[in-house]
């Protein structure tokens, strides 16, 4: 039964592909990273099912996640501040 995902985790998916398709392929062409790509998100739809995401905890992991973007964003906007600092920027 396929349950769908919030616009979130597909989006993700899709990033985390297209991510990985370049690291593996840096000169490949756009047409053989896009390929590799939606073979990335082929499997990674495959695997959901095993790492419990589904309908039920698809509310609590989305939640997580966007705790772990604002968490992540305070602590990159602190250390950018420093770099900026550090370099005589303001």
């Amino acid at each position: 039964m396929d349950v769908p995902l919030p616009l979130a985790a597909t989006s993700i998916r899709s990033v985390r592909a297209g991510r990985i398709a370049r690291m593996r392929g840096p000169k490949a062409s756009e047409q053989e990273c896009a390929a590799f790509a939606g073979q990335m998100r082929a499997r990674m739809v495959d695997r959901v099912w095993f790492v419990g995401s589904n309908a039920v905890t698809a509310p609590q992991i989305e939640a997580g996640f966007l705790e772990m973007l604002g968490l992540l964003d305070s602590h990159l906007s602190k250390r950018a501040l420093s770099v900026r600092r550090s370099a005589g920027l303001r």
